[in-house]
Formats: structure tokens, C-alpha cells, sequence
């Protein structure tokens, strides 16, 4: 006979064991109420007290400081209007808005002496001390001169050098307006003529022509501007103050071509013949665009290296404002120029092609091509 042992029944011969048949409902469990182990959920949950804590504790720091700017920029708000975006100012019809042209010390110029501008140059070229020597990097860049001409025969010179650190480099010369962008080259737009020195094409609103002869290290380039009939009117502008930002305000007009005006470029002073006939009616400035390293020397004058035989023009280092005490002995009178550096237009070309290449050949348009000259 078998014997009840709990669980299991044991065979009389003691020889096997077998599972005893329970009814389901009298098997009860109780559940384990206490351990000296913590439960695994039980430390989740310390560690996202902890966390909770942590995390309101940094809320509110980050709302404290919060306050603190708000309350900072309110206070400034009370002291300084915020500025009034450009685009919600409105202006009469043939008016433009324009900013107000760079007048901090890294930018300030004397008015009395013709030189390369600080403010009117692109980031990539970097200027000598004596503010007559520009340095190029990577793609055609431009610099121009303080001082513009709108009336007469005007002449000045650029001395082409040898690359900067032997390496390779090419230039453009000639004259641009003050709303040329000087993240392009000369001739790039309506805004600039150029002589280039690759083939000696000379260029305009970015299309080449057959010129002259090509030019070089070493070589003097003169540049020569005759204005005809109108003469540029240099445009009136005025200065004026919205919600603390100061804009100037500009009267636009229609370009006419001042007729009988021409550019002609010299090498080594013989004359190339003239480049460029019934130019825009505008003022105009020395210009120079620079590809990679190249380097060159401008001379304004009134003593030139290469001066051409018989030239009836006035050295652009006479555009400087006589200081005061010249110009009262002189009764007032000034130059046909515009002295110093005006505001910089925001100029919108039709496209970006040969910003940092040249990429074209004489009597096509520019194509673009990244930091390559493509001769």
C-alpha cells in the first residue's frame, strides 16, 4: 500500500516515487511579502525619483535664468528700438533704401589722399600699408579706389607684380561704379570695364571681346577715362533714422549713356586703342579684380612710370579733398570727383558665373568656373 507523504506518494517497495493528484483549488500560494533583496522595480524607481528631482531642480534654474534675460532684454528694449527690418519700410516711388557705408576705425580713410578702400574690397584681398598694393586669394575678388570721377579726363596706373609666394595668379583692371559687388570682377556687370590680362580681352557685363595685347609680372598697365556729355550727376542722398538704425535714402534714376566718353587702356605706355566707347553716364572708380595670388601696385599719380606721350588728362591722385586751408587759397573750387567712400548698393546680378574663375574666352559670356582661370 502507498504512503501519503504531502506531494508525492511513495510505492510500498520504495522503489518509485509518483506526483500526488491535487485539486487545483487546494493548492494555495502565498505570495513573498518580505526578502532581504530589494526588488528590481523598487530601484528603478528610487533611480527615477532621484532623476524627477534632479530634472524639476534644473526646470527651475532654467526658468530663473530664463527671467533674468527677459528682464535684461526688456531693459534694453527700454533703451534701444529694435530695428526696423528693411523690407517693412516704405518708401516713395524712385526712392531706395541703402546702408550706411562702414565708418568704424579698421575702415576709416583720409579724405585728402587717393588710395585702395578699405571698406570697398572683398574679404580675399588684403591690402599693404601704404594702401596701394592689394593681395589676392582664391577667386576674382575686387578692390577699388576712395575717390570716383564723374566728369573729364582722368588717368592713373597699376604696376602688375609678381604672384605673392611664387604661386599662380591673373588680374583684370579698369574702372567700376560704386555699385559694383566687389565679390565679382571687374567687367563682371553694367557696373565695370576691365582689360584682362589673359589674350588682353577686355570685358563688360561678363562678355568678352578681342582687345589688346596681353600683359603680365612686371608689366604697367594705364587706365584712362574721358567723360563726354552728361557728365555722371553724383546722386543726392540723405541720411535718416528709423527705430535707432540709420539708413540712407537714395533717389533712383534711369542710366543714360554720356555720349563721347571713352576707356582706353595703355601697356608699358602704348596706347591699346580705346576699349570701351559711351560708357554709362555714372562715377566711376579705380578697380582692380584679382585671381588667387596675384599682386599689383596702383600709382595714382601725379608721377607716373609710363606716362603716354601727349596725354591730356588729370592724375586720379587729384580727386583727394584739398584740406582745408588749400582749398580756401583756392577759392573753394575742387575736382570733377566724389571724394571718399560712399555707401556700397546692393547690387543684384543677373547671375554668380565666374566669381572664382575667369572661364571665358575673348567674344563669349563668362561661364562659371570654381577657383580655375580656364585660359
Amino acid at each position: 500500500m502507498a504512503q501519503n507523504t504531502g506531494l508525492v506518494v511513495q510505492s510500498e517497495d520504495k522503489l518509485s516515487v509518483m506526483v500526488r493528484n491535487l485539486h487545483p483549488t487546494k493548492l494555495q500560494l502565498k505570495p513573498l511579502t518580505q526578502s532581504t533583496v530589494k526588488p528590481e522595480t523598487a530601484g528603478k524607481e528610487g533611480k527615477a525619483g532621484k532623476a524627477g528631482k534632479e530634472s524639476a531642480a534644473a526646470t527651475k534654474r532654467k526658468r530663473g535664468q530664463k527671467a533674468s534675460k527677459d528682464a535684461d532684454a526688456s531693459k534694453k528694449s527700454a533703451q534701444w528700438p529694435a530695428p526696423a527690418p528693411a523690407a517693412e519700410i516704405k518708401l516713395p516711388d524712385k526712392y531706395r533704401l541703402l546702408p550706411v557705408p562702414k565708418s568704424d576705425g579698421a575702415h576709416a580713410q583720409d579724405a585728402h589722399t587717393v588710395a585702395l578702400s578699405r571698406a570697398a574690397k572683398a574679404a580675399q584681398i588684403s591690402l599693404r600699408e601704404d594702401l596701394r598694393t592689394a593681395v589676392g586669394y582664391k577667386g576674382y575678388r575686387m578692390v577699388r579706389a576712395t575717390h570716383g570721377v564723374h566728369a573729364g579726363a582722368w588717368y592713373f596706373e597699376v604696376k602688375v607684380c609678381a604672384p605673392q609666394g611664387g604661386e599662380d595668379g591673373h588680374c583684370r583692371l579698369g574702372w567700376c561704379t560704386e555699385s559694383a559687388d566687389v565679390n565679382t570682377p571687374v567687367g563682371y556687370d553694367t557696373n565695370s570695364y576691365a582689360y584682362r590680362d589673359i589674350g588682353g580681352t577686355k570685358f563688360h557685363e561678363s562678355i568678352g571681346a578681342e582687345y589688346g595685347e596681353a600683359y603680365g609680372p612686371g608689366d604697367v598697365v594705364g587706365c584712362l577715362l574721358v567723360m563726354g556729355d552728361p557728365p555722371a550727376t553724383v546722386r543726392m542722398r540723405q541720411r535718416i533714422n528709423l527705430k535707432g538704425v540709420e539708413y540712407l535714402v537714395e533717389e533712383e534714376r534711369d542710366r543714360v549713356a554720356s555720349h563721347g566718353s571713352s576707356i582706353t587702356f595703355y601697356k608699358n605706355g602704348v596706347s591699346q586703342g580705346a576699349a570701351f566707347t559711351d560708357v554709362w553716364a555714372e562715377v566711376y572708380y579705380p578697380a582692380a579684380s584679382l585671381f588667387k595670388a596675384a599682386t599689383v601696385t596702383f600709382n595714382f599719380g601725379p608721377d607716373f612710370e609710363c606716362k603716354p606721350a601727349g596725354l591730356d588728362a588729370r592724375p586720379v591722385s587729384e580727386l583727394a579733398t584739398p584740406p582745408p586751408a588749400a582749398a580756401d587759397a583756392a577759392g573753394g573750387a575742387g575736382p570733377s570727383g566724389s571724394g571718399g567712400d560712399a555707401a556700397m548698393d546692393d547690387s543684384r546680378p543677373e547671375s554668380r558665373a565666374d566669381l572664382d574663375g575667369d572661364g571665358s574666352q575673348g567674344g563669349s559670356q563668362d561661364e562659371a568656373s570654381q577657383d580655375g582661370d580656364g585660359e
